[in-house]
């Protein structure tokens, strides 16, 4: 064995000294770098996200009571139920907050006068100042309150803005104390499915039950829209939601339909001047369902290459095979009958509803017409109706008013000869837990049209929890 120290005694321990001495030092040296470092180390700064990772849910519903004039400028609003930031008021103009998918609708009443002149109005949507589409409704001065509206689905970057833009005519106030009945909601989309197509020739008059031809896409994510044959696949089982907006000046019949036989939905406008045929439907698909629009009658009038007034548009609320990209909570119901209120009595009645599509989370009392929440949340709701031919005279309109618990949400009308016309309602509002949503017939009469059973569609999801 090789030795380690020396041999002589004296010499040895002076050694053992020098190493103990040595080790004390080395470990002093350790000690005080550690907690050096320790005492020294700068705290964690926080951490940042990249501008474009935004984590919050994004959402808004404003709206206004008063007129609005100002044509060539975007439309302002006075007040919104939810607004979690990125929707200015004073401009009207929606920011995003984080790249996505984002859900848009507008409505608005036309303005009329006592005269017998043909009074139009035309709304566009604009992403960063650029047009997307209009939605244009025009008519004599006796057809008040006929509603003109525009949506959309729309990929956005970060910063990207969307509004409203007046480019004709007028809006009109709500009389009295009625309530809002100029709306424009927007919220993100979480799902990954969705599509956004439209049209750009000037018309197209069609032979019975023919596909309605798109020409472009402003959204198409998953690419499951087929602009050649104008047709969406459903990429997955869910429930998914579409809308389709249009004009015409003739009686035109459009309807909503899955693998050729299943009518899921339906628009329709008499003889007018410029009439809206655009409706919303929510229905549950298997994977490989195909869904087109489908010109029954009439015509579909697009006046201007540019003016893109014809739109079809679609989403998943809920994948049944994604828990994240699942809205547990959404309902589809209809009213296949007609429903008389008449003169307006300050109460109005329920719409209730005999056909239920959906209604996943059991909130929908279809019986009684009454949504009760489920669970505390930002929800999105969608009502089409249409005008009956019961109560007509002077001054005499269908009105429909939404609901939150006692508070007035917001009205839709249609008016003396615009019967079959279109009523149209949208909102996205906050609920606490058994908040209730409902819709009112306030006024005249609502009905189905032709041999459609759909006098009334009524839907909601809810968008994110709180």
């Amino acid at each position: 064995m090789v030795r380690l120290l020396p041999k002589d005694r004296k010499l040895r321990r002076w050694v053992i000294i020098i190493l103990i001495i040595t080790f004390i030092l080395v470990a002093s040296l350790l000690i005080y770098s550690v907690v050096a470092s320790s005492k020294h180390k700068p705290d964690n700064p926080p951490t940042t996200r990249p501008p474009h990772v935004y984590e919050d849910p994004v959402a808004f519903h404003v709206y206004s009571r008063g007129n609005y004039t100002d044509v060539n400028s975007t439309i302002r609003y006075e007040n919104a139920y939810v607004n979690t930031g990125s929707m200015d008021l004073e401009t009207g103009v929606f920011r995003a907050p984080t790249d996505g998918t984002y859900v848009f609708n507008f409505i608005a009443p036309r303005y009329s006068n006592t005269t017998n002149e043909v009074l139009c109005l035309n709304v566009r949507l604009d992403r960063n100042g650029l047009p997307i589409g209009n939605g244009p409704i025009c008519g004599d001065s006796y057809e008040q309150w006929t509603p003109a509206s525009f949506n959309a689905v729309l990929k956005l970057k970060l910063n990207d803005t969307v509004g409203m833009f007046l480019e004709q005519g007028a809006i009109k106030a709500s009389k009295g104390s009625d309530p809002p009945r100029t709306h424009f909601t927007g919220f993100l989309l979480e799902g990954e499915s969705a599509f956004h197509a439209f049209r750009t020739v000037e018309s197209f008059a069609s032979r019975k039950n023919e596909t309605i031809p798109f020409h472009g896409l402003n959204t198409d994510i998953k690419s499951n829209f087929n602009l050649t044959a104008s047709t969406f696949t459903a990429p997955v089982n869910g429930t998914y939601f579409f809308q389709f907006s249009g004009s015409s000046s003739t009686s035109t019949d459009v309807i909503l339909v899955r693998n050729d036989e299943e009518p899921m939905g339906y628009g329709y406008t008499r003889i007018s001047h410029w009439g809206s045929a655009g409706f919303h439907t929510m229905w549950p698909l298997q994977n490989g369902d195909k869904v087109y629009a489908r010109l029954n009658t009439g015509q579909l009038d697009e006046a201007d290459r540019d003016l893109k007034i014809t739109n079809l548009l679609g989403f998943i609320v809920a994948d049944e095979l994604s828990d994240s990209m699942n809205s547990s909570i959404h309902f589809h119901v209809i009213r296949t009958s007609s429903l008389y209120t008449g003169r307006p009595d300050g109460i109005g009645q329920l719409i209730n509803y005999t056909r239920i599509i959906s209604n996943e989370g059991e909130g929908m009392n279809a019986s009684s017409g009454i949504f009760k929440a489920p669970e505390s949340g930002v929800y999105a709701f969608h009502f089409t109706s249409h005008r009956g031919s019961t109560y007509i005279g002077p001054n005499a309109c269908s009105t429909v008013i939404q609901m939150r618990n006692n508070e007035t949400i917001g009205t839709s009308s249609n008016c003396h000869s615009t019967y079959s016309a279109p009523i149209f309602f949208h909102s996205v509002l906050s609920l606490q837990t058994n908040d209730e949503i409902s819709m009112l017939l306030h006024e005249g009469d609502i009905s189905p049209v032709i041999d459609h059973k759909m006098c009334a569609r009524f839907s909601g999801f809810l968008i994110y929890s709180t």
